[in-house]
């Protein structure tokens, strides 16, 4: 059974939201127990289609835009840029890199970073900055997106559509991305900047965003997010699939 929205589906339900490193048969040989497949980007689907024979359609995922609101664009937390990154601390997510480029910045810019979550890890990357703030699992993720500027996600591999980007895209803050397919779509147009998961690219990512008219790029992604991800269009578009 499938249970969304005070509607029970009859039906087994898959909805993939990421990509293996490596593909194999194996690894796609679970989906023909599924009724329907659901890919949460075209990239997911591209990467899964070839391991079931019925039609895949692709839905993304949505936000809760009221929760993550913008934040107040007249207000400076401090007297600090802040760098924020939320997500799992493994290493596929490549946070040591976020490390390493604001070793290199934080003096320059009077940088603070940031990093919410929790995993393996996280006892090798703290060693690498005494000056990084770890906070670990937090439930109010909303509140510290709207005590931060910029948002650093610099995954390797594996991503689709991620929650993390369109949290902080709602709130306001100016995202700087691994250079993926769906990234560079959310971020094109000014809302954002698009990096390869190397030190030196991330570097000049968040050089690129504290320069940047952040309360202009703040206000795009914000409509933009509204308009294309708002949960509750979302709804809608996952229930008209699997009824």
């Amino acid at each position: 059974m499938f249970y969304f929205s005070f509607f029970i589906i009859p039906k087994n339900v898959l909805y993939l939201c990421g990509t293996p490193k490596n593909q194999n048969d194996f690894q796609g040989s679970f989906l023909s127990s599924y009724d329907i497949v659901i890919a949460i980007s075209q990239n997911v689907k591209k990467a899964w289609e070839k391991y079931y024979n019925k039609n895949m359609p692709v839905v993304s995922t949505g936000i809760d835009c009221e929760n993550f609101s913008l934040k107040d664009l007249q207000v400076k937390n401090s007297a600090c840029i802040t760098v924020l990154y939320v997500g799992r601390l493994i290493s596929r997510k490549n946070v040591d890199k976020i490390i390493y480029a604001f070793e290199k910045l934080y003096k320059k810019y009077r940088l603070k970073l940031i990093i919410v979550g929790d995993g393996p890890e996280r006892e090798r990357l703290e060693n690498i900055s005494k000056c990084v703030k770890f906070t670990g699992t937090i439930i109010d993720t909303e509140k510290i997106y709207k005590q931060a500027d910029i948002f650093v996600s610099p995954s390797e591999y594996g991503e689709g559509l991620q929650g993390t980007i369109l949290e902080a895209m709602s709130c306001g803050l100016t995202v700087v991305a691994t250079e993926t397919q769906v990234n560079k779509q959310l971020l094109a147009d000014g809302r954002g900047f698009v990096v390869a998961p190397t030190v030196d690219s991330i570097l000049e990512g968040i050089e690129k965003a504290i320069n940047a008219d952040r309360k202009v790029i703040a206000k795009q992604c914000r409509e933009y997010v509204v308009k294309n991800y708002n949960w509750e269009n979302k709804i809608s578009e996952i229930l008209e699939v699997i009824k």
